[in-house]
């Protein structure tokens, strides 16, 4: 559980109240509240949820809302820790991906990514990471890459596939500076850190991305809208 927050509230609004809501809660909750989500709970109607550090004041959040709440307890829950122990090694291709706090043994001639589930994208759990793992593994058999390019890196998994199966310098990059500093973590993990060169940038925005003319693999595993939107350039840049 994130450190301080302690209760937890839901209410169901109808979605015309669900503004209005929002804003009181907010006013009500200020400065003990830590972060609102609201979520689709039938025809026209929204569930809310609020997570605070203080128990909220039952009688001003009854007076704001005019509906039905519950306010509970949080269990004393480190969740990410509990995440971690549910990260079971994953197989694609020759990579194996576990976490390091794995007590099995690697299979033999397996090429071992150590990574475990945190603040950045890609375990290796999620099905579009496993295929593009597949797929590198796949295409590193046929064909010698000289300039890969990891774009929006995440952890840095690919990347590091990359350097592994195909022993060549990857750059990586992404617009989080979280998941660049997590990539390079990653990559000395893996004693890769000499081959994996992760750097922050927004689309093709970063210099290092610019002075390359071409690369001949570019991995990409991000959400579909700022893919699309980059994809021309992308596919300019291969």
């Amino acid at each position: 559980m994130t450190p301080g927050l302690r209760y937890r509230l839901i209410a169901v609004v109808s979605d015309t109240g669900l503004p209005l809501a929002l804003d009181r809660l907010d006013e009500i909750l200020d400065p003990a509240i830590d972060t609102v989500s609201w979520f689709e709970a039938g025809k026209r109607m929204w569930r809310i949820e609020a997570l605070t550090a203080a128990e909220p004041d039952r009688e001003a959040v009854e007076t704001a809302l005019g509906t039905p709440f519950t306010i509970e307890p949080l269990p004393d829950v480190d969740w990410l820790a509990e995440n971690r122990k549910s990260f079971q090694p994953v197989h694609a291709g020759r990579f194996f991906v576990y976490p390091s706090t794995f007590e099995g043994d690697i299979p033999q001639g397996a090429c071992a990514i150590e990574l475990d589930a945190g603040l950045a994208f890609g375990s290796g759990s999620h099905e579009t990471t496993r295929g593009c793992l597949l797929a590198i593994d796949r295409l590193a058999r046929r064909r010698r890459f000289r300039r890969p390019l990891d774009l929006g890196c995440g952890s840095g998994i690919l990347a590091i596939a990359i350097a592994k199966a195909a022993h060549v310098r990857v750059l990586a990059s992404d617009i989080d500076p979280v998941a660049v500093r997590v990539a390079r973590e990653n990559a000395q993990r893996n004693r890769v850190q000499n081959k994996v060169r992760a750097v922050v940038s927004p689309g093709w925005a970063h210099r290092d991305l610019r002075a390359v003319p071409r690369f001949d693999i570019i991995v990409a595993n991000i959400l579909a809208r700022p893919l699309i939107r980059i994809a021309p350039e992308t596919a300019g840049r291969l």
